[in-house]
């Protein structure tokens, strides 16, 4: 179900009751919960439960209607033929309902996700495959954010009317970290109306690594959720200098 979102409320920006040392030992038991083993079943549910969400992607500069085809066809049959025998052997001889849900599934990520241009290769390639696989599409002057409001609006507009069934944005952290939010939701507003004529889903990217602090990152998931954003996210995956400390 889309996000309609709601008009701009200052307000429920300031309704922060943490403090950043709050924010370390959550951070510190994650970190300690990912190096914990699992019982067999366990492991292999969540193992279908990651594919089962994540969007595969290819976002390089070399990418053309050969690479794109190739990942397409990774998410299609990839899951199906190498991974899911794998996640039955994790736990052949144990029982778990979240196992069984994911080894009699069809057990393929959520989405392809490329570049704008790229989108049309990825949408012939799925059919000629008679198949189907939703296509994510960065768009908006991804990975930056820093172009003219005209120009995120007319890539995120290309990238629809090539076949994308989710455009993923990322803010402009420079609006963020002077404390813009009122800008920040406009410009997100304006995107998000794209989508909701094209019945798009919108991906809203905070790259929280370039927010100053936790109550930033706080303001602008807020700002974004009020904008229409259908669900937000920390990271880009790309490799930028932590600005917390």
């Amino acid at each position: 179900m889309s996000n309609p979102g709601i008009l701009f409320d200052e307000s429920l920006l300031n309704i922060i009751d943490f403090q950043d040392k709050d924010i370390v030992p959550i951070v510190d038991e994650c970190d300690r919960c990912t190096k914990v083993g699992f019982l067999p079943e366990v492991e292999a549910s969540y193992l279908g439960l990651l594919i089962y969400v994540m969007d595969l992607t290819s976002l390089n500069s070399t990418d053309n209607r050969k690479t794109i085809e190739a990942l397409v066809d990774k998410a299609l049959n990839f899951t199906k033929e190498t991974l899911k025998p794998d996640i039955e052997s994790m736990a052949s001889n144990h029982s778990c309902e979240i196992y069984n849900y994911f080894t009699t599934s069809t057990l393929t990520p959520q989405t392809v996700c490329v570049s704008s241009v790229r989108v049309a290769d990825a949408i012939q390639r799925i059919n000629s495959q008679n198949d189907h696989i939703d296509i994510a599409s960065v768009a908006g002057g991804f990975p930056m954010g820093q172009v003219p409001l005209s120009c995120r609006i007319t890539e995120v507009e290309y990238a629809i009317s090539q076949g994308a069934a989710e455009i993923d944005i990322v803010i402009d952290r420079g609006l963020a970290n002077i404390g813009d939010f009122k800008r920040l939701y406009h410009d997100l507003r304006s995107i998000k109306s794209v989508c909701v004529n094209g019945d798009v889903t919108l991906k809203t990217i905070l790259s929280v690594t370039e927010l100053d602090s936790y109550h930033t990152v706080y303001k602008v998931a807020m700002t974004a959720m009020m904008a229409g954003s259908d669900f937000i996210k920390t990271s880009t995956g790309m490799n930028y200098k932590c600005k917390i400390t």
